[in-house]
């Protein structure tokens, strides 16, 4: 008796650790970007354990990269076309000054970048986060990952609240807003709100600490 006593809460245990397990990954805690942006639209959305909600309105645009002696080769899509663009561009690295020079002598536009930070532990060549002046008159940043995945934002909207979730409804709290009983379906790292005309988007996923 002793031995299936023992048995069945070695049991147990395994069980409640696993269902613990599950119920911390099951949490919208954390930072969740859009599946699909529309005109490289979106809205990143960031949920903290204090329940403060932030919301970042932002024109992104991620593409990929490579590096062949200075010349740097981008590759993206348009967003209203979906049509492979190809950029290329002469690069020089000066200490936390990075320039990139396109179009050909004479007829040249160059763009002047500043390391903003970086989450990297090789902050001398071009991987990291640049800070440069967009067109629009606000502040972009283009961010370089080792593996050749990159990406440039300009941030449109920054809002800030508080959440409170019930059961499979948010409700969102920001100055002016309230956003109640917004329906969602959270499997692990992927986020969705299915209504149609859901506030953020439809779609999104958890962003990991992976720098690839």
């Amino acid at each position: 008796m002793y031995k299936i006593n023992l048995f069945a809460l070695l049991l147990f245990t395994a069980l409640l650790l696993s269902s613990c397990s599950e119920e911390k990954k099951e949490t919208l805690v954390g930072q969740w970007e859009p599946v699909i942006r529309p005109y490289n639209l979106g809205s990143v959305l960031i949920f903290e354990d204090d329940s403060s909600f932030t919301q970042i309105k932002e024109a992104r645009v991620n593409y990929t990269y490579k590096l062949v002696g200075d010349t740097l080769i981008s590759t993206s899509f348009d967003g209203f076309t979906g049509k492979e663009i190809i950029d290329t561009a002469h690069v020089a690295i000066s200490g936390d000054t990075l320039i990139l020079v396109r179009g050909k002598v004479g007829d040249q536009q160059e763009t002047v970048m500043k390391r903003y930070d970086s989450i990297y532990t090789n902050t001398k060549g071009i991987v990291g986060l640049w800070v440069w002046p967009h067109q629009s008159g606000k502040d972009a940043i283009s961010e370089y990952h080792p593996g050749g995945k990159a990406s440039v934002s300009v941030l449109i909207e920054k809002g800030q609240g508080n959440y409170f979730v019930n059961r499979d409804y948010l409700t969102v709290i920001m100055p002016g807003t309230t956003l109640r009983d917004i329906y969602f379906k959270l499997k692990g790292d992927s986020l969705f709100f299915p209504d149609k005309f859901a506030p953020f988007g439809n779609a999104f996923y958890r962003v990991t600490n992976e720098k690839d």
